[in-house]
């Protein structure tokens, strides 16, 4: 293969990723123009339309959608031997990060000081955030991103791959905690905080014989930050589903209790999306701390 078949392909597989010329040029850090000509140069060469263009979309055509997914492989299996052969190369710049607040405040940190103690050249760059972000067209390297699953069985079906599972925890002030009753009943005398939006909280959880509880109420309190919850659990607003890691501290200093230690929660599991296909080192490093140190 030529050395200008792989940048054609390169320009090619970045517009259909990003959906858009612009994108891809930005993505690229070259001109729209210059991807223009190599999408008309590739389709020159060989011999079909690969893309059909509206002004308002970009269409694959069927060998278009059988070129990118070769080509996408390809481009995957070429990174992966750079990064085999500049496994010990220094690694150094700036990583930007996107995360959840409240993985920031109990996951976060620790894989952070294991970073930078194994990357002492790299600048970290923080967005703490719950808002979406459209990652292509953020600053950040990685976005992190929560999502709730039943138990470990079901998070490893999730893809991408999660590179950690951190067990839940419904906690409420202890002089707020009710002492009988069932877990449905126990949670409409404390009262919960939940997530802020216009539907009831569903929440799910296991019971120790192996009965599935799913309860739909609306919360006393809803927040949408997960940090919030946690300050208004402690002072007495309701029990809240949080990250064990960050009550942690609190159970064991008795600020918090479980509403109901018996029944299983399940976990949140953590899974990282990069901004490119070609990560840069720093943040393939970030993803091999991550994960060795959740292992």
């Amino acid at each position: 293969m030529h050395a200008r078949d792989l940048r054609l392909l390169l320009y090619f597989a970045e517009v259909v990723r990003q959906g858009s010329i612009r994108g891809a040029a930005r993505a690229l850090s070259v001109s729209p123009p210059v991807v223009s000509a190599a999408l008309r140069d590739l389709e020159a060469l060989v011999g079909v339309t690969l893309i059909t263009r509206t002004t308002r979309r970009l269409t694959l055509t069927d060998r278009g959608r059988a070129c990118f997914d070769a080509a996408d492989r390809m481009l995957s299996q070429a990174g992966t031997a750079m990064n085999i052969a500049a496994e010990d190369r220094p690694v150094s710049g700036v990583l930007g990060i996107s995360a959840p607040i409240e993985l920031c405040a109990a996951w976060l940190p620790e894989i952070l000081s294991l970073y930078r103690e194994r990357y002492p050249d790299v600048r970290c760059s923080l967005d703490a955030s719950d808002a979406q972000i459209d990652l292509a067209a953020s600053t950040s390297d990685i976005a992190i991103r929560a999502r709730f699953a039943p138990d470990r069985a079901a998070a490893i079906e999730m893809q991408p791959d999660p590179i950690a599972c951190l067990p839940l925890r419904f906690v409420c002030a202890p002089d707020r905690r009710p002492t009988r009753g069932s877990f449905e009943d126990r949670l409409a005398d404390v009262g919960l905080i939940g997530k802020k939006g216009p539907e009831p909280d569903t929440i799910t959880a296991r019971h120790p014989h192996g009965q599935t509880i799913r309860h739909t109420m609306t919360p006393t309190v809803s927040v949408n930050n997960k940090s919030v919850a946690h300050k208004l659990a402690c002072q007495g607003y309701g029990a809240a589903l949080l990250i064990e890691d960050t009550v942690r501290r609190d159970l064991t200093e008795g600020t918090l209790v479980d509403l109901d230690p018996d029944v299983d929660f399940g976990i949140v599991t953590v899974q990282a999306l990069m901004r490119d296909t070609q990560p840069s080192p720093a943040a393939t490093a970030f993803l091999r701390v991550a994960t060795e140190a959740s292992l």
